[in-house]
C-alpha cells in the first residue's frame, strides 16, 4: 500500500505541475502578433470581393502583387496583424483574458492541493489501514485524479470560447473599416500583407484603415 502512493502520487504530481505551467504559460500569454497570429483569429475577407487574401503558392495572386494593375484598376493590403496591435480593443481584450486565466488556474491549483493533502494522509496512515480501508482509499484518490484532468481540460476550453468571445467583435470591426476603405477609394482587391511576397509600399492601406477607425 505504501509503495501505491509513493509511485503513483509523485508520478501525478510532476503530471499536473507540468500541465499546470504549461497551461499557464500558453492561456495567459498576451503578445499580441502572437494573438492575432492563430488561425482562428485571421481578419476574413470582406464581402463583395473588397477584401481578399492570398497565399504564396499562388502564381496568379503574386503576379497582381507585384506588377501594376491595369488603368482604373486599384490594388491595395494591409497587414492585418499589424492592424489588430494598434487597436486598444485588443489590448482590453488581452487584459481580461489574462485575469480569466488567472481564475481558472487559481481554482486548479486549489483543487490540486487539496488532492496532495489527502495523498499525504493516506500515506501516513496506510500501515492502519486494512485491506479494505486501503481499496477504498485508492479508488477515492483515483477519482480526485480523474475530477483534476477534466477541470484541466474544461479550463483550456472555456479559455479558448472566452477568446473568441472577446474577440468577435474586433474582427469584425476591423473587417468592416477595411471594407469601407475599400469601396471609397475604389479598391478592387486588398490583400493581407502576411501572405504577399512582394508588395510596392505606395499601396499599402494602413493609413486609410487607421483614420477609418480613429487610429493614431
Amino acid at each position: 500500500m505504501q509503495t501505491f502512493f509513493s509511485k503513483n502520487g509523485l508520478l501525478l504530481l510532476c503530471c499536473m505541475m507540468l500541465a499546470t505551467v504549461a497551461c499557464k504559460q500558453k492561456d495567459t500569454k498576451s503578445d499580441t502578433d502572437t494573438t492575432v497570429a492563430d488561425s482562428t483569429h485571421t481578419i476574413e475577407p470582406a464581402a463583395e470581393s473588397t477584401v481578399a487574401e492570398t497565399t504564396p503558392a499562388s502564381t496568379s495572386e503574386t503576379t497582381a502583387a507585384s506588377v501594376p494593375p491595369p488603368a482604373g484598376v486599384k490594388y491595395g493590403y494591409i497587414n492585418s496583424m499589424e492592424l489588430l496591435s494598434l487597436m486598444p480593443d485588443v489590448k482590453a481584450a488581452d487584459k481580461k483574458l489574462e485575469t480569466f486565466a488567472r481564475q481558472s488556474e487559481g481554482a486548479l491549483q486549489t483543487a490540486f492541493l487539496d488532492y496532495q493533502n489527502k495523498l499525504k494522509d493516506a500515506q501516513e496512515k496506510a500501515g492502519d489501514m486494512t485491506p479494505v480501508q486501503q481499496e477504498a482509499k485508492m479508488k477515492e484518490l483515483a477519482e480526485i485524479e480523474q475530477r483534476l484532468q477534466q477541470m484541466q481540460g474544461n479550463s483550456q476550453n472555456d479559455f479558448l470560447k472566452e477568446k473568441e468571445r472577446l474577440y468577435a467583435p474586433i474582427l469584425d470591426k476591423a473587417n468592416k473599416a477595411i471594407k469601407r476603405v475599400g469601396e471609397k477609394n475604389g479598391y478592387i482587391f486588398i490583400y493581407d500583407a502576411p501572405a504577399l511576397l512582394y508588395a510596392d509600399t505606395t499601396l499599402n492601406v494602413m493609413p486609410l484603415v487607421k483614420a477609418e477607425l480613429g487610429l493614431k
